[in-house]
């Protein structure tokens, strides 16, 4: 009368893509996958094992695509939207690239709680963490994105001036808007704030080790000071 499920698998080395479209009929996801799930469940319906599903979940993907989602895109709009940037439509796809994907989560009852999540790719590193109600669709996730040096590809070009600086976004939505740029918010003023502390420390760093300043006469003098009193005017 109550079907239970117990799961205890380890898979290696599967395209990710194809299993997705099978299972949802969406192809969100792609790249070469390495999965460990224990998971239990019970029911005789789909929402019922949902809200029954139990377990945890490790993964890495290697060497592919989130879908419908561009982060790069994502930073460039938001900037834009306060006046950092020009707003420019994009010719890449909607997507996020990346090298490497690892994780771990837990699921309770049907929210599986992402406490550790690492994206690599040839132009940024994040780290994630957050919740996906499977039963609602509903997705509370924060991401703190960092560029790494990039002068072309998706993190290339105007985003040059963010490079290094930990940039903050967080998604609070359905599973079927999380493409849509509006239901993201990015903090760009901590993002302003961290860059002025990165450019600070970097002119300290400079004039401590005896590095000529664009201001020779500030150079010479070894006024430390004075640096500091220049660059942390508002």
């Amino acid at each position: 009368k109550q079907p239970r499920f117990n799961i205890s698998k380890r898979v290696n080395n599967f395209q990710l893509g194809p299993m997705l479209t099978d299972l949802t009929g969406k192809d969100t996801l792609t790249g070469t996958a390495q999965m460990k799930a224990d998971l239990t469940s019970m029911g005789s319906t789909p929402d019922s094992m949902k809200r029954a599903l139990n377990g945890t979940l490790d993964f890495t993907f290697k060497n592919g695509a989130i879908k419908g989602i561009n982060l790069a895109q994502m930073i460039r709009d938001a900037k834009a939207s306060l006046g950092m940037g020009k707003a420019s439509k994009s010719k890449e796809a909607p997507q996020t690239d990346f090298s490497e994907i690892i994780g771990h989560a837990k699921i309770t009852q049907g929210v599986v709680n992402n406490d550790v999540l690492k994206i690599k790719s040839p132009y940024l590193r994040a780290g994630g963490q957050g919740t996906a109600n499977l039963v609602s669709e509903q997705l509370d996730y924060k991401i703190k994105t960092t560029l790494v040096k990039s002068d072309t590809g998706q993190g290339g070009g105007d985003l040059k001036d963010l490079q290094g600086v930990p940039i903050p976004m967080h998604y609070k939505g359905s599973f079927e808007q999380i493409s849509n740029f509006k239901n993201w918010s990015i903090d760009m003023q901590d993002v302003a704030v961290q860059k002025g502390k990165q450019e600070l420390e970097k002119a300290i760093s400079d004039k401590l080790l005896g590095k000529p300043g664009k201001d020779k006469k500030d150079s010479k003098s070894g006024d430390l000071g004075g640096l500091l009193k220049d660059k942390l005017k508002f």
